[in-house]
Parts: structure tokens; C-alpha cells; sequence
């Protein structure tokens, strides 16, 4: 007869080589970011919306790259990179 403890961890065993070590999702980036509106629900789930384009869209994916993205932590009255700021006069034609 074997040992209860020996057939636990046989079991155990064979699940973790069958399923294998399960990695945690990375945070989605609209987490950092300064567009995005999150409710969190009453069982732990979030609720994404980015507000970019003055609407508020449902992000329904995990987002890991977006173009629109900002920082939360970057302060106000710095404009997002990327954008001009001054146009450069245009040169006068030499002929």
C-alpha cells in the first residue's frame, strides 16, 4: 500500500507538468495612462473606458501598446510628444 502523501504529490506533480506554471497578465497600459476613466467592480474586475477624443469608448482587450497613450504622472501643462508646438515661418521664395 502507498502512502497518501506519495499520491498527493504524484497527482500534483502531473498537474503541474500537464497545465505548467501559470504567469500573472501583465497590467494593461490604459492603467498609467491619463485618458483612461476605471471603475472597479464589486468583485475585484476592472472596468476600462478611454476618454481620448473627448468620448468615453469601453476598452474591451488588454491594451499593451497604444498611440495615445500618457502618462498619469506627467505634469498638465506639458503637451503630449509628438506634437508641434511652433510652426516655422515659411521662407520667402528666392528666385
Amino acid at each position: 500500500m502507498f502512502p497518501m502523501g506519495l499520491i498527493v504529490s504524484a497527482i500534483a506533480a502531473l498537474h503541474q507538468a500537464r497545465h505548467g506554471a501559470q504567469t500573472p497578465k501583465p497590467e494593461p497600459l490604459c492603467v498609467d495612462c491619463t485618458w483612461a476613466h476605471i471603475q472597479w467592480k464589486s468583485n475585484a474586475q476592472r472596468d476600462l473606458h478611454c476618454s481620448f477624443g473627448n468620448g468615453l469608448r469601453p476598452v474591451r482587450a488588454e491594451v499593451l501598446y497604444c498611440t495615445d497613450f500618457r502618462r498619469r504622472a506627467r505634469p498638465r501643462n506639458v503637451p503630449p510628444m509628438g506634437f508641434v508646438q511652433v510652426i516655422a515661418p515659411a521662407r520667402g521664395g528666392e528666385a
